[in-house]
């Protein structure tokens, strides 16, 4: 038996001492007993070939520390030789580590590939790294995923893991302990760290600082500059916020924009990767398929990719179907409660995770957390401003009060090279916030203070919708959609009729020229049926944009009914105006129902009030319906005239989405006049401002000439091409009154080149689908009539208008732009 004095029992124990290990430790790691290593440490023992190599790989010794380990166990008794003596620390008793302190990861790290490579790169260049982000986005899993692969770069990593440390003071205890740094009595603690720390090239990990931000930022200014040598790499849900820090904010896991994606690319989606990875853990044999690949993308998009929230999310698998757990996400913080019991009590459940960041903010920062609850996706600092502010949080401390939230990766900053910062909170955040603000009693006033700034925000917009800013204001309307939507959600379940009506008719333009205008109808509607007081002249401005949104889908009844009670209030009211913009809408309503001497008579009427008060948009309007009326008529020369009156009226009023309409029909009128040339120019230059617009409805219109035009030149080719694009559009856009028009003008193409089956079918879908939406036939396409009456006379063409009638619109796109039509039912078996 060797004595104790043996160079190897020494040896062993001031490398283990040295990688920051206790006995049990390091005999877990080593696969051997703690009485074995005792005994070995205390030279009652000489290690086997296969102990050797199991302590030295434990220990993490590069091959020349092997080599002495080896040695030294062979060495004998007495003194170390100058070869084998361990690696001299600065002051006896103060020993730095050389190997990583960093424990084994249990399962692989998904989804983090670009994340590493962008730390990778950016470490060497810096001496202070934070990781910052919400809680649970997996700050913690990265960093240590991070020093363990870069450990051999440096000459140890100490790990400081301060989520359980809640004194001050304990900080520097926590670093010296993580270096096996002794306190020497009568010596500031700080002395020996330093001592160690300026001797070595060494990786601080200050893991969980935020709730002892300033003791770690003074700590961290300390120690960096005291020690050349050292690179510091911390997580925090906030930043340091000391010179020469880099905060690097850890995104979440990306997630499937919609439902409808590539099962082949599962791989670009760090969230679903995750999930399935922890999904087939609890429920054995679990794989992504078509089925229920939808419930995994819609589950991974409500976390917002958070990787806690989605193994809180797998592990109830163990109970539930996929399906049944996507529905029941309505509920988070009651469902998502079983965490890994070996995790820290705030990562253990969602809402430990956030009550922990939520205790760190002072009741302002509160506040304005709660109030930003009632957002819906992303807004800008004014918005937030005028929900946030109040009694107790004044306005111009709101962006102080934000800009803090931000830091303490509660909120999300997005600021784009071109425009203003937008905020947003994580969906998870959001729904945590907000029930703070329904406990506090305040949502309310807040959801009202929202409605109020959005109703402010349409009003402001409106006059610029029909002018030269269109364009800008467009984007900034259709950026804040899903907060105009959540404002007129909350006019109506709250009853504030006139503040909806206010906002859902000043958006007319919008609705209309993004392609928005069933939504904007349904909620005119809802909101008109309401009981409630209302100013005359709100309910008249709703009324009107009710009649415009139902005249332009092709709802004529219901248009005529919304500007005959507009035109009899204000005739009522004295209220000229709106008199005669209710006279051009029913003008426009009987010229598509076919009615254009009356049609006439009302677009005159409303012309005499709008010369006189110099409106050059709605002017524009009623010479571009007296011109319509015209072309009903055949009267082809004075709707020329009466189109070319409207383009300069909405040239003076710097409106190019009416001028894209004028340009549009006078292409029109040229086609009709045989101008094939003319008509062509035209329409591309209402094709383009259509496009500049982000009008899609009107790019389709221009199409439908562009092909019409096509058509009369015998280029069968480019008129399908033009007709088919036009025709993918309005599918996108959902707008089946249009989808119909569409097809009828496939059927005309179809005619045309002799195809009259296929004509006759299209037409026949085409009726059962406006039929289906309850829009009134044009009566300006007789050609499809013809279609119409000759499939009657023929019993093949008969029985094809029959079957069109059977496709369901989405069939008869697919037969109108590639000639498939649906496969037929399996016959039944008796």
């Amino acid at each position: 038996m060797l004595p104790k004095t043996t160079p190897f029992a020494t040896l062993l124990r001031n490398e283990r001492r040295a990688a920051g290990l206790t006995q049990a430790d390091l005999a877990e790691r080593a696969s051997i007993s703690v009485r074995g290593l005792q005994h070995l440490e205390a030279g009652d023992a000489s290690p086997t070939q296969a102990t050797l190599r199991a302590l030295a790989g434990a220990l993490g010794l590069p091959i020349e520390e092997r080599r002495r380990f080896e040695a030294a166990a062979s060495a004998g008794r007495g003194e170390f030789p100058s070869d084998l003596s361990p690696t001299p620390s600065p002051r006896a008793g103060h020993h730095a580590p050389r190997t990583p302190q960093i424990p084994a990861e249990l399962t692989p790290l998904v989804g983090r590939e670009q994340e590493l490579r962008a730390l990778r790169q950016l470490l060497p260049r810096t001496r202070l790294l934070t990781l910052t982000g919400t809680g649970g986005c997996g700050k913690t899993r990265l960093a240590l995923h991070l020093a363990y692969n870069i450990a051999s770069e440096f000459d140890g990593v100490w790990l400081v893991e301060l989520a359980a440390v809640n004194q001050p003071d304990m900080v520097l205890r926590a670093v010296a302990q993580a270096g096996g740094v002794s306190e020497e009595p009568g010596q500031r603690l700080i002395s020996p760290c330093l001592e160690v720390l300026r001797q070595r090239r060494l990786l601080l990990l200050l893991d969980n600082c935020e709730h002892l931000l300033d003791t770690c930022a003074s700590l961290t200014d300390t120690l960096l500059r005291s020690c050349p040598q050292l690179t510091i790499l911390a997580t925090s849900r906030e930043p340091l916020g000391i010179e020469g820090e880099h905060p690097w904010r850890v995104p979440s896991l990306t997630v499937p924009a919609t439902n409808s994606w590539n099962l082949s690319h599962q791989e670009q989606y760090g969230a679903v990767e995750l999930f399935v990875q922890r999904a087939a853990v609890m429920q054995p044999g679990f794989v992504l398929t078509e089925r229920n690949a939808p419930a995994v993308a819609e589950i991974c998009r409500r976390l917002d990719g958070i990787p806690l929230a989605l193994e809180l999310a797998a592990a109830r698998l163990r109970a539930l179907g996929v399906e049944q757990l996507r529905d029941r996400l309505s509920d988070q913080f009651s469902l998502l409660t079983s965490g890994n019991r070996a995790a820290p009590p705030r990562q253990q459940t969602l809402r430990a995770t956030l009550d922990w960041s939520y205790r760190l903010l002072d009741d302002h920062e509160r506040q304005v957390l709660a109030c930003l609850a009632v957002f819906s996706g992303r807004t800008s600092l004014e918005a937030v401003e005028a929900v946030s502010c109040g009694p107790e949080v004044p306005v111009s401390q709101v962006l102080g009060l934000l800009a803090r939230l931000v830091d303490r990766s509660l909120v999300v900053s997005e600021t784009p090279a071109d425009g203003p910062s937008r905020y947003h909170l994580l969906e998870t955040v959001r729904q945590y916030a907000l029930e703070h603000l329904e406990a506090s009693g305040r949502d309310s006033a807040a959801r009202a203070r929202h409605a109020v700034h959005y109703v402010a925000l349409a009003e402001q917009a409106e006059p610029e919708l029909t002018c030269a800013s269109q364009i800008e204001w467009l984007e900034r309307l259709e950026i804040e959609r899903e907060n105009l939507r959540s404002a007129l959600t909350w006019t109506v379940s709250s009853g504030n009729v006139e503040l909806g009506l206010r906002l859902a008719s000043g958006l007319l333009w919008w609705w209309i020229t993004r392609g928005h205008r069933l939504e904007g109808l349904d909620w005119l509607r809802r909101l008109l049926t309401l009981p409630g007081q209302v100013e005359p002249h709100w309910r008249l401005k709703a009324l009107h944009a009710a009649g415009t949104l139902a005249w332009i889908q092709g709802f004529q009844q219901e248009a005529r009914t919304f500007y005959a009670e507009c035109l009899s209030i204000s005739q009522q009211c004295g209220d000229h105006a709106h008199s005669a913009l209710a006279l051009d809408g029913l003008g426009r309503v009987a010229i598509a129902l076919g009615e254009p001497a009356q049609g006439r008579a009302h677009e005159d009427a409303s012309l005499a009030i709008q010369r006189s008060v110099g409106n050059h948009h709605a002017t524009g309007y009623v010479f571009f319906f007296l011109g319509s009326a015209a072309l009903a008529e055949d009267a082809i020369e004075d709707a020329s005239l009466q189109y070319h009156a409207s383009l300069e009226e909405f040239r003076l009023a710097q409106d190019r989405f009416g001028q894209a309409n004028a340009l549009r029909a006078l292409g029109d009128v040229a086609r009709r006049k045989g101008d094939l040339v003319g008509a062509r120019e035209r329409e591309k230059q209402s094709l383009a401002l259509a496009g500049v617009l982000g009008n899609l409805e009107g790019v389709t219109l221009a199409l439908d000439v562009l092909g019409a035009v096509a058509m009369d030149a015998r280029d069968y080719s480019a008129a399908r091409a033009y007709f088919a694009e036009g025709l993918v559009h309005l599918r996108d856009l959902g707008a089946r009154s249009r989808i119909s028009d569409s097809l009828e003008w496939f059927a005309v193409l179809a005619e045309a080149e002799g195809q009259t089956e296929r004509a006759a079918r299209l037409v026949g879908a085409a009726a059962v689908g406006r039929e289906s939406s309850g829009v009134s036939a044009p009566v300006s396409r007789p050609r499809t009539a013809a279609i119409h009456l000759k499939s009657l006379s023929s019993p093949t063409d008969a029985r094809a208008w029959r079957e069109g009638r059977t496709l369901s619109l989405a069939d008869a796109v697919t037969y109108a732009l590639d000639g498939r039509l649906p496969a037929p039912p399996p016959p039944i078996s008796l």
